[in-house]
């Protein structure tokens, strides 16, 4: 068995609170109804994201098949 010195002990254990507690704070006073929404809002720009870049894909293969011909 190991046996920390207190100071090193107290500095690791502050670290995992730390840690353990920040997502707990960043979700604080959060409905569920704002969480769902938050998700749909993700998902939704997640689509339009895909939806871009396969628009200027696209338009990038149309400009180098023009540049060719």
């Amino acid at each position: 068995m190991r046996v920390f010195p207190p100071e090193s002990f107290a500095a690791n254990m502050g670290s995992q609170i730390q840690r353990s507690t920040h997502g707990a704070k960043k979700n604080v006073g959060v409905d569920v109804s704002e969480v769902r929404r938050l998700k749909a809002l993700e998902d939704e720009n997640a689509r339009f994201k895909t939806l871009l870049a396969e628009t200027l894909l696209d338009a990038s293969a149309q400009k180098i098949a023009l540049s060719q011909s």
